[in-house]
């Protein structure tokens, strides 16, 4: 009985230690399983804060990748409007240059120096030493499609003096027919800018010139006013209202000046265009000359107050390149009809032009380059030339040109040239 009884204690007691023990190990489950949910959700915040993480990568990724297209297409429109353009591209666009930077301000330069010598009869007997151009620029974005692009001229090629001169001062609005889904189609350039007349004016300043000398026309021009150009698909324009007059204060005239070109680029080798200008009823008094410059002179009425108050010119031309990998062939021909309202004489002018531009590299850094122009008016007009003589009857002027180029690298090139200019005077005399 004794033993029954200590039995029953003793089972008693195992009772309660296992209900102990149980107790025990169902606290600890609790404790386990309140660690495992409280990692479970430590796990699954960390999931969201990496997934969220991961969203902002993506779409930042996509902001990149937006704006590296975006200036890719920029560039590409660049290179499509570059015929459109006289300006480097806008500061926001992926460059090679490296240039000064000031905030969003880009700061560039170039310019070119040498040795000049001519015959007795020209410009530089004395073989002279030469800063022959300096050239600096600024460009800054303003707001979103709107660029600043100034040009400040040091020298120029054909400066009467040392003075500093302004060159292009603009603003650009790019990209107005975005909304249109074409942001090409139209942009519209305020402020002073080159007439968008011919091809060469493009290429003239030192470092884009194959050759040292321009042409003998040498069309180009830089006024006040409002441009509007574009490109789609195969067809660019540039169209352009400007004052008209070689005056940056004044405009002696309210009729303005009025230039267009149409450019059409079939393949990547070739590219035609045509152009139209008439600079407008000019004042022979207030203008004195207009801004577009021909053959190293401005337009200007032959005979003067009384006799003549008023004087335009009306031209147009064509121009076709043709490229290859190694080298290209530029032509272009024109005619220009000036007159004044000389009410004594018959001061009207037909003035006809042409010129032929070959390159070819010999080696990626070695090139040959000849052009050959002509200015031809039948009853003379006052075409300068190289020459020191400015007369007002010079019936025909050429010039041939042979040049040789090394390019260093794409900021540096070495050129040398030979040219051959003639001219002669209605009465005959050279």
């Amino acid at each position: 009985m004794k033993n029954t009884r200590q039995n029953l204690i003793v089972g008693i007691w195992l009772i309660a230690l296992f209900f102990c023990l149980s107790l025990a190990v169902r606290a600890d489950e609790a404790d386990l399983k309140k660690e495992i949910e409280a990692l479970r959700l430590q796990n699954s915040q960390l999931q969201q804060q990496l997934q969220q993480q991961k969203e902002m990568i993506d779409q930042i990724s996509r902001k990149v990748s937006g704006l590296q297209t975006t200036n890719e297409q920029r560039e590409t429109e660049w290179q499509n409007l570059k015929t459109e353009h006289s300006a480097p591209p806008p500061p926001d666009l992926p460059k090679e240059d490296k240039h000064f930077t000031i905030g969003n301000a880009v700061l560039s330069a170039e310019g070119g120096v040498g040795i000049f010598e001519s015959g007795k009869k020209g410009q530089t007997p004395n073989a002279e030493f030469r800063l022959d151009e300096m050239k600096v620029f600024i460009e800054a974005p303003i707001y979103d499609d709107m660029y600043f692009f100034g040009e400040l001229n040091l020298m120029t090629h054909e400066s009467f003096d040392e003075n500093f001169h302004l060159g292009e001062i603009y603003l650009d609005f790019e990209n107005l027919a975005k909304f249109w889904k074409n942001e090409r189609l139209l942009n519209v350039r305020l402020g002073r800018f080159y007439i968008p007349f011919g091809e060469e004016y493009q290429t003239r300043n030192d470092i884009d010139n194959p050759l040292i000398s321009r042409s003998i026309m040498d069309l180009w021009g830089v006024e006040e006013g409002i441009e509007f150009y574009g490109s789609a698909k195969k067809i660019s324009y540039a169209i352009a209202v400007q004052n008209g007059n070689n005056a940056i204060l004044n405009d002696g005239n309210a009729d303005k000046s009025v230039a267009a070109r149409l450019s059409y680029d079939p393949n990547k080798r070739v590219h035609l265009s045509v152009s139209a200008m008439r600079t407008g009823e000019l004042d022979a008094a207030g203008d004195g000359f207009s801004a577009m410059w021909i053959g190293n002179g401005f337009f200007h009425a032959i005979s003067f107050a009384p006799s003549a108050t008023r004087f335009h010119a009306n031209l147009a031309e064509v121009d076709a390149r043709y490229k290859w990998k190694s080298g290209h062939v530029k032509l272009a021909g024109g005619y220009a009809d000036f007159d004044d309202n000389n009410a004594t004489a018959n001061d009207q002018r037909d003035i006809f032009y042409y010129s032929i531009e070959v390159l070819q590299d010999l080696t990626p850094k070695f090139y040959l380059a000849a052009r050959f122009s002509e200015l031809l008016s039948p009853r003379g007009y006052p075409f300068v030339g190289n020459s020191e003589l400015y007369g007002p009857s010079t019936r025909d002027l050429w010039r041939m040109s042979l040049g040789a180029g090394y390019r260093w690298n794409k900021h540096l090139v070495l050129k040398s040239e030979y040219s051959f200019e003639h001219g002669r005077q209605t009465d005959g005399t050279s």
